[in-house]
């Protein structure tokens, strides 16, 4: 039983990882896949999450959502990871666990945890990219596999809602300069998460 109580339109960070820390992508196609399934799943009309920022890693994912409807989270997950759990079993001729667990979540409690969780999900294609702060720049608004292009106006991701995440912002720009002063400190603001523990990250003045 998920100790988790989910509840309609409340806030949470949603992630899992492959079981033993084995990727989940192998390949472009496994990531469009993926994206795929989440547009067929979570229905535009009565969605079971709204989603605010994602990102797929090789062996991980993240998601930032809002419940939308009764157990909305959990079905929303469980159709998922078993959608795809199925289709990368099938590909590569395997069996078994794909997932480390059914997922994991965290709920957001605070205007602030929301916005460092979006900038923190945006970064975290940095953990691919060896070299300064211009490489890591360029790498985390050219990755694909992430909603921040989105927030570029860079792409156009039908399943991702930025309408919440941008009302905390002026424009695209200061949310852009938002993601870009914690590049050289992703290691403190991956830690923050990882241990729940956020009393080191700064203050950001959110607008009204």
């Amino acid at each position: 039983m998920r100790s988790e109580i989910f509840y309609n339109e409340g806030y949470f960070h949603i992630y899992n990882r492959g079981v033993e820390k084995r990727d989940l992508f192998l390949d472009n196609d496994d990531r469009v896949k993926f994206l795929a399934s989440i547009t067929k799943i979570n229905d535009h009309f009565d969605p079971y999450v709204s989603i605010h920022s994602f990102c797929l890693m090789n062996n991980h994912f993240h998601f930032l959502v809002q419940q939308k409807q009764d157990v909305g989270i959990s079905k929303f997950m469980q159709r998922l990871c078993n959608s795809y759990a199925k289709y990368f079993n099938k590909k590569r001729k395997r069996s078994g666990r794909l997932f480390e667990a059914p997922f994991k979540a965290k709920e957001i409690v605070t205007d602030e945890y929301f916005i460092h969780l979006s900038r923190y999900i945006h970064l975290n294609p940095i953990e691919l990219v060896r070299g300064g702060k211009l490489e890591r720049l360029r790498a985390i608004e050219r990755y694909e596999w992430s909603s921040y292009g989105y927030f570029l106006d860079q792409a156009h991701i039908p399943f991702v809602d930025k309408r919440k995440v941008m009302s905390f912002f002026k424009n695209m720009n200061d949310y852009r300069d938002f993601i870009h002063e914690w590049i050289h400190d992703y290691d403190k603001l991956k830690y923050s998460f990882d241990n729940e523990s956020f009393t080191m990250l700064p203050q950001h003045e959110v607008l009204g």
